[in-house]
């Protein structure tokens, strides 16, 4: 049972308040505070009495216990960010800034790629289309 699920147990009472008093608020704006006056102090004495000393200590040590697991966490997702940026760059072509980088390929090859397009995948798309038709496997063209 995870340290949250222990809290609300122990603080039953408490979360009930909350959510009778969340459940008035809900959909209020500026008349929440007199409409919804009845849960909302049900709600903060209940708060009061069990904001003690050893609460706030209970807590304080939990959050020191759980300090360097919250640092691996934000480490890990960290590291995860860094590797989709790095796979994002590498597809589509960018250098640190964000920029395009060229392809080092031979100049026609360059050219093949920018001038055609979409009107050149349609075109291949075709050719093949052709060639698993008419039933040769070996089919050289020159375009």
């Amino acid at each position: 049972m995870s340290m949250k699920e222990l809290h609300l147990i122990s603080n039953r009472s408490l979360t009930s308040n909350l959510t009778d008093f969340a459940a008035c608020a809900t959909s209020r704006t500026f008349t929440a505070p007199f409409v919804c006056r009845p849960q909302r102090l049900a709600m903060n004495t209940c708060m009061i009495a069990r904001a003690t000393q050893a609460e706030q200590d209970a807590a304080r040590e939990e959050w020191f216990a759980t300090m360097d697991l919250r640092r691996q966490e934000r480490e890990a997702k960290e590291a995860r960010r860094k590797e989709q940026e790095k796979f994002h760059r590498e597809w589509w072509g960018l250098d640190d800034k964000g920029q395009r980088v060229l392809k080092t390929g031979s100049e026609d090859e360059r050219k093949k790629d920018q001038g055609w397009g979409y009107v050149g995948v349609i075109w291949d798309l075709w050719l093949l289309g052709r060639v698993a038709r008419s039933g040769k496997k070996n089919i050289e063209w020159e375009l």
